[in-house]
């Protein structure tokens, strides 16, 4: 489980590298709008089922 979540860490940091400095082309700026949008939906997803992962976990009757 520790290794999942270090290397899920270390996708999001490589990915936020790349949206944040991929460099100054056109190319690199549509990725960065594109990117942006998915990698912000991807991230509330996780982070609405690790929350409703925790609730489950601490009041399973709900």
């Amino acid at each position: 489980m520790k290794k999942q979540i270090r290397n899920l860490a270390l996708l999001m940091a490589m990915v936020l590298g790349c949206v944040s400095g991929c460099g100054k082309s056109e190319l690199a700026k549509e990725f960065r709008e594109t990117a942006a949008d998915s990698f912000q939906t991807s991230i509330h997803s996780l982070a609405d089922g690790l929350i409703d992962g925790a609730f489950a976990v601490y009041d399973p009757d709900s």
